[in-house]
C-alpha cells in the first residue's frame, strides 16, 4: 500500500512539474517583437498611470515590509531621461500602512542582440539621481496601448518580471495579449510566476500624501521600490 501512495504522490508532482511552463527569454530579441519594444514610445505615454499587476518574483525587504499597489506615472523628459513618479503600499510588521512616492529617472538604452542591431533603443536604467550612470536595468519585452512587460536585467535573475496595466484597463480581465504575451515571456500554469501585485483598493492611494518614514534610506539603492532584494525561485522549490 506504501509504494502505491508513493507512486501517485510522485506521479502528481510530475504533472505539475510538467505543466508549469517557463518564459522564453528569446523573445526579447525576436525580430517579430521589436516594434513592440521601443521603450522611448512607451516612456512618451506621460500622465498616465499604470500599475503593476503582478510580476513573477518573490518580493523580500530589509524590514520584512510587504509592498502593493506599485504605480509608475512619467512626468516629464528632461535631457535623455524621463522623469517619473513611482508609488505603493507598505504595510509594516505592525499591521500599519504607509504610502511611499519617489521621484525617479529612467535613462533609454539599447541591450546588446544576438541577431542584427537594434535601430531604437529596448531598455531602461532607473535612478534616484538625475545624472547617475548607475541604477536597476530593465529590458522592455512587450508594449502596446494597454500594458507593459519588463524584465529585470540582474545576472542570474532574467526571469523576473513584471506586468504592468493601464489605468483605464486594471480593474478588468487582464487583456488577452498582454497576458499570453507575459505567459510565454515569462513563464505561465503556475501561480509563481503570477505575484499579485494590485488590488481593487490600490486606486485610493493614488491623492494620498507620501506617508514615507524619514528614517527610510535616501541614498540609490535598487531603483525600484525602496529597500526590495528580488528573489525568485522555479516552481517546486
Amino acid at each position: 500500500m506504501k509504494r502505491v501512495i508513493c507512486s501517485t504522490v510522485l506521479w502528481c508532482l510530475s504533472v505539475v512539474h510538467v505543466d508549469a511552463t517557463s518564459g522564453v527569454i528569446d523573445i526579447d530579441d525576436g525580430q517579430a517583437y521589436r516594434e513592440y519594444q521601443d521603450i522611448n514610445k512607451a516612456l512618451q505615454h506621460m500622465n498616465v498611470t499604470y500599475w503593476m499587476y503582478y510580476r513573477s518574483y518573490l518580493q523580500s525587504t530589509k524590514d520584512n515590509a510587504a509592498h502593493a499597489c506599485v504605480y509608475a506615472i512619467v512626468l516629464n523628459k528632461e535631457g535623455g531621461s524621463y522623469k517619473f513618479q513611482q508609488g505603493y503600499e507598505r504595510t509594516l510588521r505592525n499591521g500599519s500602512k504607509e504610502i511611499v512616492k519617489d521621484m525617479l529617472y529612467a535613462t533609454p538604452y539599447k541591450t546588446e542582440t544576438i541577431t542584427t542591431p537594434r535601430e531604437v533603443d529596448n531598455a531602461m536604467r532607473v535612478h534616484r539621481d538625475k545624472s547617475s550612470s548607475g541604477g536597476r536595468k530593465y529590458k522592455l519585452v512587450y508594449a502596446d496601448d494597454k500594458c507593459r512587460i519588463l524584465r529585470l536585467l540582474d545576472e542570474d535573475k532574467l526571469n523576473n518580471c513584471e506586468l504592468y496595466v493601464e489605468d483605464a484597463y486594471v480593474d478588468g480581465k487582464v487583456p488577452s495579449v498582454c497576458e499570453s504575451m507575459y505567459g510565454n515571456a515569462c513563464g505561465k500554469n503556475h501561480d509563481s510566476y503570477r505575484r499579485m501585485v494590485y488590488n481593487q483598493s490600490c486606486k485610493n492611494i493614488i491623492n494620498k500624501p507620501n506617508q514615507a518614514s524619514t528614517e527610510l534610506p535616501t541614498e540609490e539603492t535598487t531603483g525600484q521600490e525602496q529597500e526590495i532584494t528580488p528573489s525568485s525561485k522555479p516552481p517546486g522549490c
